[in-house]
């Protein structure tokens, strides 16, 4: 039986026999000056899953982990978000520029003692949804899954 053309799994910051993918999937193996990020890490990243409930009309503040990475060691940290009428990425790459394809004022934001938070502006029903931060630094990563909900009914 034939095989059928398939695509090898992509996976973050890691060259592939059929290209080379930047921190938020995107094939750049066309760009042959462009510095991918690179962990020299073994470590595998640690998952962790919570729910956050939240009023309707304030800003919320999401922190990607609870772990203080300094700048020079972030590679990415990147926010897939899942809401019910769209799916969107928000990202940061130390050696890449910003990507934003939500584009409704959810914004990136980390503090000088190394905490990266995604910001939500007047939260309202319709960001109500699964927020993954993948965070990734020189001595490992962190996955956290957030379901973002409002207070009530």
């Amino acid at each position: 039986m034939p095989q059928k053309n398939v695509k090898p799994k992509r996976k973050t910051k890691q060259k592939e026999v059929m290209g080379v993918w930047n921190a938020w999937g995107t094939d750049v193996s066309h760009h042959s000056n462009k510095t991918l990020p690179r962990s020299t890490s073994t470590k595998e990243k640690l998952t962790v899953f919570r729910n956050e409930y939240v009023e309707l009309g304030t800003t919320v503040t999401l922190n990607c982990t609870n772990t203080k990475i300094a700048w020079q060691d972030l590679i990415f940290v990147i926010w897939k978000i899942c809401l019910r009428d769209k799916n969107c990425t928000i990202a940061m790459a130390k050696n890449d520029s910003d990507h934003d394809t939500c584009q409704d004022g959810k914004r990136l934001n980390h503090t000088a003692d190394g905490v990266y938070q995604l910001i939500i502006p007047q939260f309202s029903v319709r960001d109500q949804g699964n927020y993954t931060c993948d965070i990734s630094y020189e001595s490992g990563g962190w996955l956290e899954n957030i379901i973002v909900s409002r207070f009530g009914k």
